[in-house]
């Protein structure tokens, strides 16, 4: 008598645990760099429209090789909102500023401090380490939303309905504004939001940049003479540390020549010459 292996079920128990874990990766990462601007982990709790959108497009594209590029690209765009909202986190705590993408030489500076701290072997085995998880992040959500496509495909017409509610629910959510946490929408673009974010402020910078050549042409303090600035000034008690410590900064900038090109050394010159004048009034 033969006996029926009682192990068959094992499959479809597998099939069940990897989707549960999709769920939960595209539920939770894309969240992350709300919870990082938010500081707190109630941000989790909310239904993220980035893994939405990506797993409505899966569905609508009969190509497997084009539904594999666009969950690689899905991954990519929340590993660089998870970097964006990460350095900003670490910037506004740092130096109570937001991270200006536009300035990466202060990220490098950021790492030489980490590395005087604890050392190089250590802060460069760090910086792998964050490599390495950026990587495993990009795999993990673009394998995340093609299996949730493929549960999605099996199930036919109850997989497409279960995705058209969870879109309605999002929808609804965010017309109505309704909160499943106090303070937290539940409607949620935490990367989205990141990727803004982060362009709002670099696009300021480069518009602040742009502007700055008129602005220093246009400076009504330019042809002052430097003995004339800051006469208010005259008789008062100036701390001269710190008059010192402005003009080591500015000639510092003006020999480097590393931020805004060669009219960073007009605007240079001329606050040269106006803590020069507040000199001449100690």
């Amino acid at each position: 008598m033969i006996r029926r292996s009682a192990r068959r079920p094992r499959p479809r128990r597998i099939g069940t645990a990897t989707l549960v874990v999709a769920l939960l990766i595209l539920v939770a990462l894309p969240l992350v760099p709300g919870v990082l601007a938010a500081g707190s982990p109630l941000a989790l709790i909310r239904i993220p429209v980035e893994s939405l959108l990506v797993v409505l497009l899966l569905a609508l594209l009969p190509w497997r090789a084009v539904r594999r590029v666009v969950a690689a690209v899905f991954g990519a765009f929340v590993v660089v909102a998870l970097v964006f909202a990460g350095l900003d986190a670490a910037f506004e705590y740092a130096l109570d500023i937001h991270f200006d993408a536009t300035d990466w030489p202060q990220v490098s500076d950021g790492f030489g401090v980490v590395e005087d701290s604890i050392g190089a072997p250590a802060a460069v085995a760090i910086l792998i380490g964050l490599a390495v998880v950026a990587v495993a992040t990009l795999v993990g959500l673009a394998w995340a939303a093609l299996r949730v496509d493929a549960a999605i495909r099996r199930g036919g017409r109850r997989g497409r309905l279960s995705a058209s509610a969870v879109t309605a629910a999002w929808v609804i959510a965010a017309l109505a504004g309704s909160q499943l946490v106090a303070g937290q929408p539940a409607a949620a673009s935490a990367s989205i939001d990141a990727i803004g974010s982060a362009t709002s402020i670099a696009s300021a910078t480069l518009s602040a940049q742009a502007d700055l050549p008129q602005e220093v042409a246009d400076d009504p303090y330019a042809r002052v003479p430097s003995d004339r600035l800051l006469t208010a000034l005259k008789g008062k008690d100036v701390d001269g540390a710190l008059v010192e410590a402005v003009l080591q900064e500015v000639d510092a900038g003006i020999g480097g020549n590393h931020v805004l090109g060669e009219v960073d050394i007009g605007a240079l010159k001329g606050c040269r010459g106006l803590v020069d004048g507040l000199c001449d009034q100690r």
